[in-house]
């Protein structure tokens, strides 16, 4: 099953409860209007004198998949009675009309209303999931609508691990439309607000993957390549067997080669275009003692072998031995 399925039969099983919760099943003759398929119950025969029986009905009219005609009864009880016991829930119901509906953006501002106006409510976190889902469909559909409707639920508050997932939401949303820059500082706002989160191994690989893409796909520098490899090091190190080391080892894998060819193409650029091997011979090194198992590391050692022999005198930054014996010293101490 895929995750965006898995999210959809959620939503509709926590429209199910939510509709239930709000306390709508009063007795036996309404409990049989408000089932799942509420749609097969002709709802024209439930009562609707009263408000509070127009609420109700409003409610059967979201399960029954009829929530554009839900929305303009809850529009009207909620202008008309807004000192009313059931205006609270009406709010709540109201948002997830709207969202059943297709309006995912409507559906997070009447929640947000919601939350103005009932903080303390038993509802209160069910309506800030409501528009966490409501700001993925958004973002589904608009990047950037996306991101600000994150960005409003970070503002909004609630509970620590809420708001850290939001900020992954955001992070993860960035990543898969490849806005790598913007999406590395997303998942360092998780590490850096929420040390304790459970999301923060899993935020430190996505960040060397960051880095890695903008240094390969991109083609910004080796830099990033560098600082991928060193993160995703970081991690596989400090997370020792965690479920996100896996992956961060096989990245690390392909950090490793990755930065190695990059280096390796440098010298190559030294080598065969510039004709300068001398200044190539950092990059060899470098090759050589960080990457010893690559195959790039191999070629840079017959390379190294190669630019000494035909050199005219010692690189800079190579040393001859020189002896410090007694029969040296000797030898070389002034005559009288």
């Amino acid at each position: 099953m895929s995750r965006t399925m898995f999210r959809r039969i959620s939503f509709y099983a926590m429209l199910i409860i939510s509709v239930c919760a709000a306390g709508v099943w009063v007795d036996g003759a309404a409990a049989d209007t408000w089932t799942p398929q509420a749609g097969d119950v002709n709802l024209e025969e439930t009562p609707r004198n009263t408000p509070q029986a127009r609420f109700k009905h409003a409610c059967g009219l979201v399960t029954a998949g009829q929530a554009g005609s839900a929305l303009e009864i809850l529009e009207e009880l909620i202008e008309k009675h807004p000192d009313a016991d059931f205006t609270g829930r009406a709010r709540y119901v109201r948002g997830l009309a709207a969202y059943r509906y297709g309006e995912p953006w409507d559906a997070f501002e009447y929640l947000e209303d919601f939350l103005q106006q009932h903080p303390d409510s038993s509802w209160a976190q069910e309506a800030r999931n409501l528009q966490l889902q409501a700001a993925r469909t958004v973002g589904e559909d608009d990047m950037d609508d996306g991101v600000t409707l994150l960005d409003r639920l970070v503002k909004q508050g609630g509970p620590d691990v809420f708001i850290a997932r939001c900020r992954k939401e955001k992070a993860e949303l960035l990543y898969r439309n490849k806005r790598y820059l913007r999406a590395k500082d997303a998942y360092l706002a998780v590490v850096d607000y929420h040390p304790q989160s459970r999301w923060v191994p899993d935020s430190y690989l996505r960040v060397g993957q960051c880095e890695l893409q903008l240094g390969l796909w991109l083609r910004l520098g080796l830099q990033h390549i560098e600082r991928g490899r060193k993160t995703l090091a970081h991690l596989v190190e400090l997370y020792g067997e965690e479920e996100a080391t896996q992956e961060a080892k096989e990245a690390l894998e392909r950090a490793r080669r990755a930065e190695a060819r990059e280096i390796e193409r440098i010298a190559r650029f030294y080598i065969e275009d510039k004709h300068r091997p001398e200044a190539a011979l950092p990059y060899l090194r470098y090759l050589m003692d960080e990457f010893p198992e690559t195959k790039p590391a191999g070629w840079a050692a017959k390379q190294v072998k190669d630019i000494r022999n035909t050199l005219s005198s010692p690189p800079r930054d190579s040393f001859h031995k020189v002896s410090l014996s007694k029969s040296s010293k000797k030898s070389q101490a002034p005559s009288k």
